[in-house]
């Protein structure tokens, strides 16, 4: 259910903005109507007679508690799709957001995680796309860099949690880190990827036009957008 309504979302929404800057008004009004169609689609399927019209997954099980058992209204149902696809898709997309940021502001450490990514990428030759297996589990200085950047709760993490401190992670990450990702780290996972395609090919330095305004709401998200230079690398 996530893949498929992330990527019918995700088109409906592209289809629907076409500037830079779309209120926020907007962007909920557009959301609330791409959810419902694929709703609508999944009933008129069971109106035509097909048998697990409402799907088999996690979706037409909300479907069935709102037509069948009236435990959900239909706001509960639209929530709830919201929910996933926001959980989904904006932490990972502001945990890479707040990575580049770190490596940018730190030329030396993203010097050193690109020089490892160039190194485990010779190794294994026998690859196109970098792989959990074959890769990501020895990304050791891009894995400290990540890790840091999603905690800042002083209770758990210390006086110096706003501290850029890598080392943090030196040890690994069980005695360091508190219920990280609610343990499952599937985002992490999907961050590693892109930034080893990154770094291969441009080196990162921060736009002068670079506001530093973070606004929290469901995920803490730069309120300007993250503006960043890519440097190709010959």
């Amino acid at each position: 259910m996530m893949g498929s309504l992330k990527s019918c979302l995700a088109m409906d929404l592209l289809d629907s903005f076409h500037s830079t800057f779309v209120d926020s008004e907007k962007i909920e009004e557009e959301m609330h109507k791409s959810i419902l169609k694929i709703i609508n689609k999944r009933e008129a399927k069971l109106k035509m007679g097909e048998v697990d019209g409402y799907g088999n997954d996690f979706l037409g099980s909300l479907i069935v508690a709102y037509h069948e058992n009236k435990r959900i209204t239909l706001e509960d149902l639209i929530d709830e799709c919201k929910t996933f696809y926001d959980a989904g898709h904006e932490t990972a997309t502001a945990l890479l957001t707040w990575t580049c940021l770190l490596l940018a502001t730190h030329a030396d450490w993203q010097e050193k995680a690109r020089n490892e990514v160039i190194e485990l990428l010779k190794e294994d030759q026998s690859q196109n796309l970098p792989t959990y297996e074959n890769i990501l589990p020895k990304l050791k200085t891009l894995s400290k860099f990540c890790n840091p950047t999603p905690h800042h709760d002083p209770e758990i993490w210390g006086e110096d949690v706003q501290l850029f401190k890598p080392e943090r992670f030196s040890e690994g990450t069980l005695t360091a880190t508190h219920n990280k990702f609610g343990f499952v780290p599937p985002d992490l996972e999907i961050v590693l990827i892109a930034l080893t395609m990154i770094l291969q090919k441009y080196s990162l330095t921060v736009s002068p036009g670079y506001v530093h305004s973070p606004i929290h709401g469901l995920v803490s998200c730069p309120q300007y957008g993250l503006q960043l230079t890519l440097h190709p690398i010959e």
